[in-house]
């Protein structure tokens, strides 16, 4: 078994799912596109596939990143409507891609 090519396939899956749940709600809720936040959402891919990425399935990616762009979505918004500063975004990322990550690669290990 290729485990590079295992790893490269399933953080670039986990990365543009999340990435594109983030622009599909981005878009839903405010009717345009935000490349900033589309970009914060591929980091929560990046950081919710590192935890399983050697030994998750391609779906169990796919469902990761999905799962991290909720997740960034929702703790962004939240830090937005209790008016906490968090600039760039930086604990969303790592904390909902951080423990989405960790759940779903328990889950989803071959």
């Amino acid at each position: 078994v290729n485990v590079m090519g295992k790893i490269a396939v399933n953080t670039t899956i986990s990365a543009a799912a999340s990435a594109i749940v983030v622009s599909i709600i981005g878009y839903a809720q405010e009717r345009r596109i935000d490349p900033y936040s589309i970009s914060n959402g591929l980091f929560a891919g990046l950081v919710g596939s590192s935890a399983g990425c050697a030994t998750m399935t391609t779906e169990g990616a796919l469902v990761t990143g999905l799962l991290c762009g909720a997740a960034y979505f929702l703790l962004s918004w939240m830090l937005c409507t209790y008016e906490i500063d968090d600039v760039t975004d930086t604990c969303p990322v790592h904390v909902g891609g951080g423990v989405v990550g960790m759940v779903t690669a328990a889950f989803f290990t071959t």
